[in-house]
């Protein structure tokens, strides 16, 4: 059986996207954590954008997974809700649900890289380039101490499976 070309594996000699180095550009230092879906026969990158100050969310796409389009940030973080007023990162689980793309983030209270407690937020989009956040509280805390996720939530892979909702994550205590 011969797999189409992009399930063969590859190792290229350089990333496929880095930072723009673009002075006040939302990933102007660091790019990381994609999460890549395919939809209308492209391919969709979200990823974590960093400027230097703040972590905000991205979206580049390809139609070849090797050369990326930015396309704009499409998260960035939100000033009235204190667990998420610092910066959003983590593009984590992108999927239809509903009719509708849903994405789990995760926010930071404190301005800089994943600084503070992560949390888990959730948004919704129809089109994958405009978000709307489900909520103003987050859809999930860390623990309260001693427990091993109290000092924060990072990346989550969520599925469905038998009607329910399970979900992987790191954490850090």
């Amino acid at each position: 059986m011969t797999l189409p070309d992009y399930l063969s594996r590859h190792k290229l000699a350089a990333p496929v996207l880095l930072p723009s180095r673009r002075q006040g550009a939302y990933d102007s230092q660091a790019v990381e954590c994609p999460n890549i879906v395919r939809h209308d026969g492209r391919w969709w990158m979200l990823y974590t954008a960093f400027n230097g100050t703040t972590e905000s969310l991205a979206l580049a796409v390809s139609d070849d997974l090797l050369s990326w389009q930015r396309i704009q940030q499409i998260l960035a973080p939100h000033p009235q809700h204190a667990w998420e007023a610092g910066g959003v990162s983590g593009p984590g689980t992108v999927v239809r649900a509903d009719g509708r793309w849903a994405m789990l983030y995760v926010g930071y209270p404190g301005a800089g890289y994943e600084a503070g407690p992560g949390c888990w937020g959730l948004a919704w989009s129809d089109n994958l380039v405009d978000w709307e956040r489900d909520a103003p509280s987050p859809l999930m805390r860390p623990a309260e101490p001693p427990a091993w996720d109290s000092g924060g939530l990072y990346k989550a892979f969520a599925f469905r499976h038998a009607e329910q909702w399970w979900c992987f994550y790191n954490a850090r205590d």
